[in-house]
């Protein structure tokens, strides 16, 4: 009898850590295996005194990336939340139109009742070569 109830404690610890860890493994590949397309899209040419500016469309970065993430978060989380900071590469500090050349993405959401998977991820435009 005894061994019974404890073989039932087991199994539902151990379906529980897998569905735990199933659901972080899961936000963890859909965080940071975030196709790098969605920001090359949002980097629009701007063209003033022949120069060209590289700089991220703020509001179209964040209609793309959040198309993405409703469409694998919710795979494993009923709810999420997602902030966006845009900054100058240079200063680290506020950007206007023709610099915002980097992103930090702040991500959230809740796993369990007494786990929130919290993460962010840095994002930026560079000159290779």
């Amino acid at each position: 009898m005894i061994i019974t109830l404890l073989s039932i404690i087991l199994a539902t610890v151990v379906i529980s850590l897998f569905s735990f860890t199933e659901r972080l493994n899961g936000l963890n590949r859909s965080f940071y295996q975030t196709p790098k397309n969605i920001f090359e899209c949002a980097i629009p040419l701007y063209n003033q005194d022949d120069e060209i500016y590289l700089s991220y469309d703020k509001e179209d970065l964040k209609r793309r990336h959040k198309e993405y993430l409703d469409a694998t978060v919710y795979k494993y989380v009923t709810s999420y939340e997602v902030s966006y900071y845009f900054y100058n590469t240079e200063n680290k500090g506020v950007c206007d139109l023709n610099d915002c050349q980097g992103v930090e993405i702040f991500f959230e959401a809740p796993i369990t009742s007494f786990y929130t998977y919290k993460n962010h991820m840095f994002y930026e435009i560079r000159r290779v070569g």
